[in-house]
């Protein structure tokens, strides 16, 4: 199966998560000040309309709904209606393992912590005034449940996120390409099927353990084949899981597992790690970074000059962005 960026970020219509366009399924202030909701249309029905009263959620008011309730920040508000989750299909997997009972998987390490008798093995982010007063989270015990802990990089399994509701992920399908391996190392029918069992599903997909073709433009630009897996046991000889991507990686090249640079997507060594084209941005010319698309601003407006890793002086970082190089430091290259 071979499939774009963008054409799985449209099929996917991934709500309320960075890495296919900006946030969707929210009211504007204007709305909430009307006490309006917004949403998909399941999601607005199973809702409700009649506001029962109100209660506290981070620093913003909750209403109260029948069947869900909507939250609400400076941003905008979101619609959560009242879903019971569905178990996963197969054991969930957390970093490879199989969590005990009482057990439930650590974003910030995927691993697993008892977060009755341990929380302080995975700390619940501080509040830190969600636009659109969703609550900090680092694993699905931080959330309601009718919610899940979504990372804030929507393409990994780890990092720390926002409560979402399980019932507006988005749609896809029914179609053999809406198929995804979850960060729970099952395979779902599509990225909602997951969502429902509180499982986050990072942007590319495919079953676990079933190799697919991604790639496009860019200073990656070759088409690869990747493929998605919970478990060592989903990948090739002499390849690894990585729990933080979900994706098989050579064993000989770990800077495909490291959590990437923030502001970064993907964890990469080299500029052809990068899956949709862009770029590997790192703090220096050599060693693992992340993928970040090329600048396609006009870079020649500042006079900042900077010299890449290539050795090729360039008007500015911004230039030097737009060709897919790193910056090795300020000022011009130092002539031979």
């Amino acid at each position: 199966m071979r499939l774009g960026r963008l054409a799985w970020c449209a099929a996917a219509a991934l709500a309320l998560a960075v890495g296919c366009g900006g946030e969707s399924h929210h009211q504007s202030d204007a709305a909430a000040a009307d006490g309006g909701t917004s949403g998909s249309g399941s999601g607005a029905a199973a809702g409700g309309t009649a506001n029962q009263g109100t209660a506290a959620y981070g620093n913003f008011p909750t209403m109260i709904e029948t069947g869900g309730r909507t939250i609400c920040g400076d941003g905008g508000c979101v619609v959560e209606p009242f879903v019971d989750p569905i178990p996963p299909p197969g054991p969930s997997l957390c970093g490879g393992v199989e969590c005990a009972a009482g057990e439930t998987c650590c974003m910030l390490s995927s691993t697993c912590f008892n977060p009755v008798e341990h929380p302080e093995d995975c700390a619940t982010p501080p509040d830190d005034h969600d636009r659109l007063g969703r609550k900090a989270c680092s694993s699905n015990s931080d959330c309601e449940y009718f919610e899940l802990c979504r990372p804030d990089n929507a393409a990994l399994c780890q990092g720390p996120g926002h409560c979402m509701p399980i019932a507006n992920c988005g749609g896809c399908g029914p179609s053999p390409d809406c198929v995804t391996c979850a960060c729970d190392g099952n395979t779902y029918p599509d990225r909602q099927t997951a969502c429902l069992a509180r499982v986050n599903t990072p942007l590319i997909p495919g079953a676990c353990g079933v190799p697919i073709t991604v790639g496009g433009a860019g200073a990656g630009g070759a088409l690869q084949t990747v493929t998605r897996c919970g478990a060592d046991a989903n990948c090739a000889e002499g390849e690894r899981c990585c729990a933080i991507t979900s994706l098989c990686y050579p064993e000989n090249n770990p800077g495909r597992c490291q959590v990437p640079p923030p502001g970064t997507e993907y964890p990469c060594s080299t500029n052809a790690d990068c899956l949709f084209g862009g770029y590997c941005l790192g703090a220096s010319c050599d060693g693992p970074g992340g993928c970040v698309p090329m600048n396609g601003d006009d870079c020649g407006i500042r006079l900042e000059p900077v010299c890449g890793c290539d050795g090729v002086t360039y008007t500015s970082a911004a230039c030097a962005s737009a060709v897919g190089v790193r910056v090795a430091f300020d000022g011009t290259c130092e002539k031979p």
